[in-house]
């Protein structure tokens, strides 16, 4: 009986909002006493060539709300696109946060996107779409983020690479 509660109640919505710990990640592999293995979660780390950087802020996997590089694949470039406010973030509000910018890579131009999250919010704004020479789409974002009424403003360029993912590049002065 215990046996068929178990995954109701792990798939039920009390499991999807616990406050994991965000330094570290416990996967279950056979082999391991007890099951368990802590993997730690730098600040830094690779995923396909791609360089998942997260200078501020508490440690996690994915991007917005997807809780892993696998499904954040297209979106993790951005991360490369921190400001130091991010550090006086929790997860839930830096997810509010990179959800708003995934939203912004299909957002109407000056169209903003808006979130906001406890004591923190902001918006993200797709400000203007171009091209490589090769080709490529890429689009110049604005964002700002509020934190304790102290608001951080930031200007970025993401160009969309072949296999579909967002690569910040860097902006003529």
């Amino acid at each position: 009986m215990a046996a068929l509660v178990l995954p109701a109640l792990i798939a039920g919505p009390a499991y999807a909002d616990r406050d994991f710990d965000h330094r570290h990640v416990v996967e279950v592999r056979r082999g391991f006493p007890d099951h368990y293995h802590h993997a730690f979660v730098g600040r830094e780390h690779f995923y396909h060539g791609f360089r998942v950087w997260r200078p501020y802020g508490p440690r996690y996997y994915g991007f917005g709300f997807f809780y892993d590089d696998v499904a954040a694949f297209a979106f993790l470039g951005f991360t490369a696109w921190a400001l130091a406010d991010y550090a006086a973030l929790d997860e839930a509000q830096l997810r509010a946060h990179e959800d708003a910018i995934v939203e912004a890579t299909s957002a109407p131009i000056n169209d903003p996107v808006v979130w906001n999250d406890g004591g923190a919010s902001g918006s993200v704004t797709p400000i203007r779409d171009g091209h490589t020479d090769d080709g490529r789409a890429c689009r110049e974002f604005q964002q700002q983020v509020t934190v304790a009424g102290k608001t951080e403003q930031a200007y970025g360029t993401a160009c969309k690479q072949p296999d579909g993912s967002w690569q910040i590049v860097p902006t003529a002065q």
